[in-house]
């Protein structure tokens, strides 16, 4: 499965990090964490840049 995502990968045109982590990741059985790897890659990276999560809750009054 890790040779299909490296080559799979290199079609995609990922880079060669990308492409190590998805092999990494089949070879060792932990796929299934690509999910939270990514998500927490994004608050991470959401950190560094100085962004802030927020909520905005509008309220309309319905007549």
């Amino acid at each position: 499965m890790a040779k299909a995502l490296r080559e799979t990968a290199d079609k995609a045109d990922m880079t060669p990090t990308s492409g190590n982590l998805l092999s990494l990741l089949a070879d060792n059985g932990r796929l299934n964490l690509l999910d939270g790897i990514a998500n927490a890659f994004r608050m991470i990276m959401a950190a560094h840049r100085g962004e802030v999560v927020c909520e905005l809750i509008v309220m309309r009054i319905i007549e």
